[in-house]
């Protein structure tokens, strides 16, 4: 059995958001020309709830666009579904999706089990949404398969399972 060690979430979050910002990682198309770039950008715009509902679709592509290759499962999975058309077709999904913004920033970790109701965003997804729209006072931080392997775990559901959720 694995002895927990007490993470430091507070100054992870800190390290990762100065390497976020000053990072030159390869460019990621011609608008965003690095993923910090790109970081800086989605931060700007999840300060608040936008009003149009496509503005809210653009926020979301950015996030998936920004989480790397996996995200591209959202718009077209193994299958042939296209979760963001389903999603953006609901009333329902962008409620619960307007909802876990809301939580995020307000620093709820609840957010994270509101994201993940929404089919297409998984775990390391529902932590990239959490923490961009958390705000720097109660960030959130992004559980994935690096970072739940920076702290020693196999996968984010075991890192989760130890801290006794997100």
């Amino acid at each position: 059995m694995m002895k927990f060690k007490n993470i430091n979430f507070q100054k992870y979050n800190d390290i990762w958001e100065i390497d976020q910002q000053t990072s030159l990682k390869k460019p990621i198309d011609e608008k965003y020309v690095s993923y910090g770039e790109l970081h800086n950008e989605i931060k700007k715009r999840t300060k608040l709830i936008p009003e149009k509902k496509e503005e809210l679709f653009a926020i979301i592509f950015l996030i998936q666009k920004w989480g790397g290759s996996t995200g591209r499962y959202f718009f077209i999975n193994k299958n042939g579904a296209n979760h963001f058309d389903t999603f953006k077709k609901s009333s329902n999904l962008i409620n619960i999706y307007l909802n876990a913004a809301k939580q995020a920033m307000n620093g709820d970790p609840n957010s994270f089990d509101e994201f993940c109701k929404i089919p297409g965003i998984k775990e390391s997804f529902a932590g990239k949404h959490s923490y961009f729209w958390s705000t720097n006072k109660k960030p959130l931080i992004i559980i994935d398969k690096l970072i739940a392997e920076y702290f020693g775990f196999k996968t984010p559901a075991a890192l989760l399972k130890e801290v006794g959720g997100y």
